[in-house]
């Protein structure tokens, strides 16, 4: 087996349909905020819709549809994991397998959403490694986010050639990790719909709990 073993998130832990439906909860009180835009430019004596709409959409911010989004995904994440992720991860913890998780995503989103879930199985969180693509500045597929996966399991004296990374995406994570000189292993969920990418997959599964058996088998 592989000392230290990396995960995607979206696809692979949880199923991607959390998203959408983190975006579609999105419930804004639009009748109340109305009125408050409505008080702010003083319709009544103006009597133009245009300042209203501008009053409105800074009420209605970024940062407020941000955090309704937000805290959907970290309420429900756990409701959107595959069936076998929680056993997967924690016989492999048990198992002395160090995990990491790898994700083109933010720290105070898909990073957060990766620490939820950790704590649904009863893992803990700071002993793994997580690397958002927001961390780094570029996503997977350039491969920068698996040298700092690489620069952290250094530091907790594992190398390269013992790190194996699975995802569901060919380009960022086969590709991704494959630039850099480390395994990767494509998850298809028996869809076969993994794509293509320029590099081999050093292997290939169904879903998570065919992964020891494939190491154990590779004799990796």
């Amino acid at each position: 087996m592989a000392n230290l073993i990396g995960f995607d998130l979206v696809g692979t832990l949880v199923r991607p349909e959390c998203f959408s439906d983190a975006r579609k909860s999105i419930n804004v009180d639009t009748e109340s905020w109305w009125q408050a835009a409505q008080m702010k430019v003083n319709f009544e004596q103006v009597f133009d819709y245009v300042p209203v709409f501008d009053a409105w959409i800074e009420i209605l911010s970024s940062e407020t549809l941000h955090k309704l989004f937000k805290d959907y995904l970290l309420g429900n994440v756990n409701k959107y994991l595959y069936s076998e992720v929680c056993t997967v991860l924690m016989d492999l913890a048990d198992g002395g397998i160090r995990l990491a998780f790898v994700t083109d995503g933010s720290n105070d989103v898909e990073g957060l959403m990766i620490r939820k879930i950790l704590q649904g199985c009863g893992i803990e969180a700071d002993r793994c490694i997580v690397v958002t693509a927001q961390e780094v500045g570029a996503g997977k597929a350039t491969g920068k986010p698996f040298e700092e996966l690489v620069r952290q399991a250094r530091g907790e004296g594992v190398e390269g050639k013992d790190i194996v990374f699975v995802g569901d995406k060919w380009s960022a994570d086969v590709d991704g990790p494959k630039r850099i000189g480390l395994r990767a292993v494509l998850l298809e969920r028996g869809s076969g719909l993994g794509g293509n990418g320029i590099y081999k997959p050093d292997g290939i599964v169904n879903d998570l709990s065919e992964l020891r058996g494939l190491l154990k088998g590779n004799g990796a």
